[in-house]
C-alpha cells in the first residue's frame, strides 16, 4: 500500500514498470533492510534452538522425539518449525558427507527421519479428525480435512493452519502430542531418511519406510481421536446454548459452498502457450495482467503482491519443469487457474530438482474461499503433478483446449 501511493504520481507510459520492476526492487531494498536490523537477534535465536536440539542427540529417543514434535508443530512453518528442520538438514549435510555406516550418517538420517515424520502428521490429523468424527465439523472444514490427506503426503502442511488458528488451545498442544508420537517412535525403529523433504513421495529411498508409515500413523490416530473427542465437547456445547435461527445458519453456509465453474476451472483463452520469460516474477506479473484483462481480477499489482507474498513463504516451483504458484486476494473475483507454458524453460525460480520451469499453473482464489477452494485446487493440482502421463500431457500439448481439458479432468 505505501508503494502505490509512492508510485501514484508515475507517468501513465511507466506504470508497467511498476509490477515487474519497482515494486520488486523497493520492497526487496526496504525488506532487505528491516531484515539487516533483526538479523542479529533473529540468527541467535535459531542457533540458540539449533544447539538445543542438537544438544539432546544423546538424551535419548523419548526427549529428542518430543522436542522434534514440538518445535515441528508449534507454528507451522514458523521460525521454530524452521529450527528445527534447519537442524535436520544440516545434520543430514554431515551424514552424507560422513558417508554410509558411519556413525554420523546414522543419527543424521535418523534425525531427518523424525523431523519428516513430525511435519507430515498434523496435516493427516485434520484428516482422520473430519473422517471418523464427521458430524462434529463444518462442511468446509471437512473438505479443508480430506484435502489434507494429500497435502500431509506430499509434506505440505499448511493446510492444518487453519484448524490450529481457530482453536490455539487445545489444538495445538493436540498437533504437537500427534507429532511427538511420530518423531519418537520414527527414532526408536531406527528409520533413515537420506532426503530433506518429499513426504511419502521419498519412501523409496527410506530406510524402514514401513515403521516410518506405522509411526506416523500412530502420531496421526492418537491425535486425530484427541482432537475428535475436542471437537465432541465442542459440538455438544454449541448445541446446548443453540436456537433454532442459529441452527439454519450451516444449512446456509452449506448452499453457498463454492461450485465448479461450467466448462471447468481452467478456460482455454487463460491458457498461454509457446511464452517467453526472463523471471519468475516476469510469469508471475503476466499472469496478473492476463486476469485483469479476462476479469476475473481487479487489481494487477495487488494479485501481484499476493503472488509474491506467497513465494516469500517458499518457492512453489515443484519438479520435473512445473510450478504451481497460488494467491489469495480480495483483488480476485473469481476462483480461477491460468496456465502458461515456456518451451525454453524460467530461470530464477527455486523447484526441487533445481530445473527450470516449463508450466506454471496458476490458481487465483478470492481471499474468501482460502480454506476452501484454494486447498482443493492446490491439492488436486499436487496430486496430478505425482502423475507422469499427466505432466507428460500437458507438457506435451501446444493447444490450449487440450491443455485445458486434461487439467480440468484432474480437478473435479
Amino acid at each position: 500500500m505505501l508503494l502505490e501511493k509512492v508510485f501514484a504520481g508515475l507517468p501513465e507510459n511507466l506504470k508497467g514498470l511498476k509490477a515487474i520492476f519497482l515494486y520488486p526492487l523497493c520492497s526487496t531494498f526496504i525488506v532487505g533492510l528491516a531484515m539487516l536490523g533483526i538479523s542479529g537477534p533473529m540468527a541467535a535465536i535459531n542457533q540458540g534452538m539449533m544447539e538445543f536440539l542438537t544438544g539432546l542427540s544423546g538424551s535419548g529417543a523419548i526427549v529428542l522425539g518430543l522436542a522434534i514434535g514440538c518445535m515441528c508443530a508449534f507454528d507451522m512453518g514458523g521460525p521454530v518449525n524452521k529450527a528445527a528442520y534447519v537442524t535436520g538438514t544440516a545434520m543430514l549435510t554431515e551424514a552424507r558427507a560422513a558417508g554410509v555406516g558411519t556413525p554420523t550418517y546414522e543419527f543424521g538420517t535418523n534425525f531427518m527421519a523424525a523431523v519428516s515424520a513430525a511435519c507430515i502428521v498434523p496435516p493427516l490429523i485434520t484428516t482422520f479428525a473430519v473422517v471418523v468424527g464427521k458430524k462434529y465439523f463444518s462442511q468446509e472444514d471437512h473438505d479443508a480435512g480430506i484435502v489434507n490427506l494429500i497435502l500431509g503426503c506430499t509434506h505440505i502442511t499448511e493446510g492444518a493452519i487453519p484448524f490450529m488458528t481457530k482453536n490455539i488451545w487445545p489444538v495445538m498442544p493436540i498437533m504437537m502430542v500427534g507429532s511427538s508420537i511420530g518423531a519418537i517412535l520414527t527414532i526408536m525403529f531406527g528409520v533413515h531418511d537420506p532426503a530433506p523433504h518429499g513426504g511419502f513421495l521419498v519412501l523409496p529411498v527410506v530406510d524402514g519406510g514401513l515403521q516410518w508409515v506405522l509411526a506416523i500413523l500412530a502420531g496421526t490416530v492418537v491425535g486425530g481421536i484427541l482432537f475428535v473427542i475436542f471437537k465432541r465437547c465442542e459440538y455438544a456445547k454449541n448445541q446446548a446454548e443453540a436456537t433454532p435461527s442459529v441452527e439454519a445458519a450451516p444449512a446456509v453456509a452449506e448452499a453457498a459452498a463454492p461450485a465448479e465453474p461450467a466448462g471447468g476451472f481452467v478456460k482455454p483463452e487463460l491458457v498461454f502457450c509457446g511464452q517467453d520469460f526472463a523471471s519468475r516474477d516476469e510469469v508471475l506479473s503476466f499472469v496478473s495482467n492476463e486476469a485483469v484483462k479476462a476479469g476475473v481480477a481487479t487489481d494487477a499489482d495487488e494479485l501481484m503482491a499476493a503472488f509474491l507474498k506467497r513465494e516469500g513463504e517458499g518457492s512453489t516451483g515443484m519438479m520435473d519443469g512445473f510450478a504451481i504458484p497460488h494467491a489469495k486476494s480480495a483483488a480476485v473475483s473469481d476462483p480461477a487457474v491460468i496456465v502458461v507454458k515456456d518451451d525454453a524453460g524460467v530461470g530464477f525460480w527455486d523447484t526441487m530438482d533445481s530445473r527450470p520451469v516449463n508450466v506454471a499453473i496458476a490458481l487465483l482464489i478470492p481471499g474468501a474461499e482460502a480454506g476452501t477452494t484454494h486447498l482443493k485446487l492446490l491439492s488436486k493440482v499436487a496430486e496430478a503433478l505425482m502423475d507422469e502421463d499427466f505432466r507428460a500431457q500437458v507438457k506435451g500439448a501446444s493447444d490450449p483446449s487440450v491443455i485445458a481439458g486434461v487439467i480440468n479432468a484432474r480437478l473435479f
